[in-house]
């Protein structure tokens, strides 16, 4: 009995070590703990209406859309840094191509980035500061003539 006490915390260290009860691709499938709303692009072909994940926490940026196998055609992820910063992005362990606009803090487009590679390590760059990120899927931009100077309208950037 003396040893099954000593072993026991031992043996579940390691059980949790190799066997974690979520990994990053259950959390990113789940979307566990997003907030989802809606959040509209205004562009030469009109008004489109989005349904996003609110990507706020560092972790929550860090999984981002990896893992997923589909996005709606009207859905997306918002990544909300706050405050104005050069933002860095890639496409490790993200099957879907997307494209990623990059927002300022009036919620206008400075810049995007179209038709990401599926699980590419190239990084992805804003071309100054800016507030946030919408990615949707590849051909969004393209398909809606969006274009720089273009307006995002979410709560987010009216506060």
């Amino acid at each position: 009995m003396l040893w099954a006490k000593k072993t026991f915390p031992i043996l579940s260290a390691i059980l949790i070590a190799y066997f974690p009860w979520q990994t990053y691709s259950q959390i990113a499938q789940n979307n566990t703990g997003r907030s989802e709303s809606e959040l509209f692009v205004l562009s030469a072909t009109g008004k489109h209406k989005f349904k996003v994940e609110i990507a706020k926490t560092p972790r929550e940026q860090k999984i981002g859309l990896m893992y997923r196998t589909k996005l709606d055609q009207n859905a997306g992820m918002l990544f909300d840094y706050g405050a104005l910063t050069k933002i860095q992005m890639w496409m490790k362990n993200t099957f879907i191509p997307l494209d990623m606009i990059f927002i300022n803090n009036q919620g206008i487009i400075e810049s995007f980035h179209e038709r990401t590679v599926p699980k590419s390590l190239k990084i992805i760059s804003s071309q100054g500061p800016v507030r946030a990120v919408l990615e949707v899927n590849a051909g969004t931009i393209s398909r809606l003539k969006i274009k720089v100077g273009d307006r995002i309208y979410h709560k987010i950037f009216y506060k």
